[in-house]
């Protein structure tokens, strides 16, 4: 499965990509994860997919999940139920049925994604953002049962004074998810430093942005004034 990733070479012209969008005037470090999904389509020559599915680019048959963030606690989507209420009145007694719940939309959702689009394979491509400047870019392959439910226990907490539903795993106990439910049904992947690559993976590609080097509108308007 690791040969459908990005050569060295790809990798190299990914980072060039996003320096290139990051020197533009109108560029941000906000709107960067909407860039990198039209960076990873232009270099591996894919299309970006606009619908929401868990592929944000489909390249032959491979779907995409691309993340972009400074933190390791990722937002990985927003989970809510019909019978919510209940669910949550029935997990303080029986924990373990919501928390399973809660994994099975996250490889439901995967599974819907593999269907509409015919895909076989999928890949996690993952930007680490700094405010220093010093960026990581990795890719892996991902199973399409993304969580196993059976490896994670739950129990509520708070988080800035509000309840969450929190999931550990079983053999770590390290808290890997974190759902507020009772607030704005964000699922928190804080477990995904776990997926992270070591820094001498061939698939994991580090470089340096000068975040101080941006164009003024001035030159940014000769220089699309002067291409041809």
């Amino acid at each position: 499965m690791w040969d459908i990733l990005s050569t060295p070479e790809q990798l190299k012209e990914i980072e060039e990509c996003i320096k290139c969008y990051l020197t533009t005037p109108f560029s941000s470090m906000a709107k960067l994860g909407n860039e990198l999904e039209d960076i990873i389509a232009y270099v591996r020559g894919g299309v970006v997919n606009s619908a929401f599915s868990f592929a944000d680019v489909i390249i032959d048959r491979v779907g995409w999940q691309i993340k972009t963030s400074s933190s390791y606690v990722i937002i990985w989507k927003r989970i809510s139920f019909p019978n919510q209420t209940d669910l949550i009145e029935k997990s303080k007694i029986n924990p373990q049925e919501l928390g399973n719940m809660l994994l099975n939309n996250c490889n439901e959702h995967v599974e819907k994604c593999a269907i509409k689009y015919n895909l076989d394979l999928f890949v996690y491509s993952r930007l680490i953002t700094s405010k220093n400047g010093m960026f990581s870019y990795f890719e892996r392959p991902v199973d399409k049962i993304l969580f196993s439910p059976e490896m994670f226990y739950w129990k509520w907490g708070e988080r800035n004074d509000y309840p969450t539903f929190a999931g550990y795993h079983v053999v770590t106990g390290e808290k890997w998810f974190s759902w507020s439910g009772m607030k704005d049904n964000q699922f928190r992947f804080m477990g995904e430093h776990n997926w992270h690559l070591t820094d001498n993976h061939p698939n994991k590609h580090t470089f340096h942005v000068d975040m101080k080097n941006k164009m003024s509108f001035g030159e940014y308007k000769t220089l699309l004034l002067n291409r041809g």
